[in-house]
């Protein structure tokens, strides 16, 4: 299994849903977790770069 490390620039945002989901869904993930997810939804590459479909979407900021 290949393990998956946060890119620091990515941890913001890991951060923010990773909170999110404790908050609203009692739910206590992982970063690797929640970044893994995020990459699998399109948010972000494997890299912690917002991909295309989630800046056009407004889904995440292009900073």
């Amino acid at each position: 299994m290949l393990r998956v490390r946060v890119p620091h620039k990515a941890k913001p945002a890991v951060k923010q849903m990773q909170k999110y989901m404790k908050e609203q869904h009692n739910l206590s993930l992982t970063e690797r977790q929640v970044f893994k997810k995020l990459v699998e939804y399109n948010m972000f590459d494997v890299f912690g770069n917002p991909t295309q479909y989630a800046i056009e979407n407004g889904l995440v900021e292009n900073n």
